[in-house]
């Protein structure tokens, strides 16, 4: 249990895309939001999250009525669509999409994240620099997930939320916080700069490297 000061994390090879600046105001005006506001990114992999999912809605519709400095852009995966766009329905301040091949971009645009956390997700928040709350899955091998998202809370860049029966409570309190004070997240994004990373966008080529040497 002996905490590791600034661990050094293997990263996995990134897309090269993740280095293109968007245009956050054309992302934003063509998920039919406001560039002006802060923007909260819900994902839960390629294929959703059945848990993470419903518990996000629940979670954003409260939010999303109280907090007009805030919008959220939520990516359901395809066999969610329908029933979580259906729950937004009367919500101006909520983008919902099946799916995203411009997840970069979108990750690039936005202030906070909410997902899983696996290794390329990491990598991926890593890169972007983007405060997040993570809820683990809670049934991936070794519990492999949990101890991701350690290393990163652990540097204070982001927050724990364990998915159980309390999921919809403690994500709301989360999310609560963090939206509602600035300098929570101008802090956690602060906090990247304390973590040994090896660049992702030279990993592939390290792996070849070191794959010639063997």
């Amino acid at each position: 249990n002996k905490k590791i000061k600034n661990p050094v994390l293997p990263t996995p090879p990134t897309r090269r895309e993740f280095a293109d600046a968007p245009d956050r105001t054309a992302v934003l005006e063509g998920l039919g939001l406001d560039p002006q506001k802060r923007t909260a990114l819900i994902f839960g992999g390629s294929q959703g999250a059945k848990g993470l999912n419903a518990a996000c809605a629940e979670v954003v519709a409260k939010l999303a009525k109280r907090n007009s400095y805030w919008q959220f852009i939520h990516i359901t995966g395809e066999r969610w669509y329908g029933v979580i766009r259906e729950g937004y329905a009367t919500l101006n301040n909520v983008a919902v999409l099946p799916y995203s091949h411009e997840i970069y971009a979108l990750m690039r645009t936005a202030d906070l994240a909410v997902c899983r956390s696996g290794a390329s997700t990491l990598a991926e928040l890593i890169y972007c620099r983007l405060p997040a709350v993570l809820v683990p899955f809670p049934h991936a091998a070794a519990n492999h997930q949990y101890y991701n998202a350690k290393i990163l809370q652990n540097a204070r860049c982001a927050r724990i939320v364990t998915e159980d029966k309390n999921l919809p409570q403690h994500l709301f309190q989360t999310l609560q916080r963090l939206t509602g004070r600035n300098r929570d997240l101008f802090s956690m994004r602060s906090a990247y700069s304390r973590l040994r990373i090896p660049n992702p966008m030279t990993a592939a080529k390290e792996i070849v490297k070191r794959l010639r040497n063997l």
